[in-house]
């Protein structure tokens, strides 16, 4: 399981650095939005925006606000536990 992020609003040292608590994760500096335009199921500029892709890449969850911890360690554990 791996976490990135895709900044698109704050400058890019907030973007390389960003954190969640005590998670860490590398974050994309995309202002434009091209990263984003790859998942074609999600809204344009819905920020923020949580997705979990699944094990073929594709999205399975996808957050149109702000989510809490246990919301978003509940939808990922409920996804692994899924078989391919």
């Amino acid at each position: 399981m791996a976490f990135l992020g895709v900044n698109t609003q704050d400058g890019k040292d907030a973007a390389s650095a960003f954190s969640h608590g005590t998670l860490t994760y590398p974050s994309l500096f995309d202002p434009p939005g091209r990263t984003v335009l790859q998942f074609r199921q999600m809204p344009p500029k819905t920020l923020p925006t949580t997705v979990i892709l699944d094990r073929a890449g594709r999205i399975a969850v996808m957050f149109s606000r702000p989510v809490l911890q246990p919301e978003l360690e509940q939808a990922v554990v409920q996804l692994a536990a899924e078989s391919d």
